[in-house]
């Protein structure tokens, strides 16, 4: 028998060490980055009922976060040529899912910011990937004066 559990449709709803032990960081913490990965470009995504949330980012919906998405995807789209691969900034109601993090953090009103990089699937080379991670944590860490 395989067991599947998705811990980011769990917070604020299960009781476990895990979720316990990342809720009491994000407790006390006054912004959260959170990375995943998405299967297709949300930008080009559109003949599919179900749209990827791959090269998004999103927030909760405060200035302070959202400020911060734009300014990431600002950054991060001047290294991708590609228009059909490029970052936007995702508040479509259809991804406020109960349970996850960024469910949380909305209902402890913590900053947060999702940034889903495109590679499920390798829908990107694993490197291309990395580097825009680095890039975006670069360039949160310079906006807000930590580098």
């Amino acid at each position: 028998m395989v067991f599947k559990y998705d811990i980011n449709r769990n917070f604020g709803k299960d009781d476990n060490d895990l979720i316990n032990s990342i809720t009491n960081i994000v407790d006390n913490s006054d912004f959260v980055i959170d990375f995943h990965e998405g299967y297709r470009f949300n930008i080009s995504d559109v003949n599919f009922i179900h749209k990827s949330m791959g090269s998004t980012i999103s927030s909760t919906l405060n200035d302070y976060s959202t400020n911060i998405s734009n300014h990431l995807i600002a950054d991060i789209n001047t290294t991708i040529t590609d228009p059909n691969k490029k970052f936007v900034y995702l508040d479509d109601k259809q991804f406020d899912i109960p349970y996850t993090l960024r469910d949380y953090c909305i209902k402890k009103n913590i900053n947060y910011n999702l940034v889903e990089i495109t590679g499920i699937n390798d829908a990107q080379p694993l490197e291309l990937r990395v580097a825009q991670t680095k890039h975006i944590l670069r360039s949160l860490f310079t906006h807000l004066e930590l580098l």
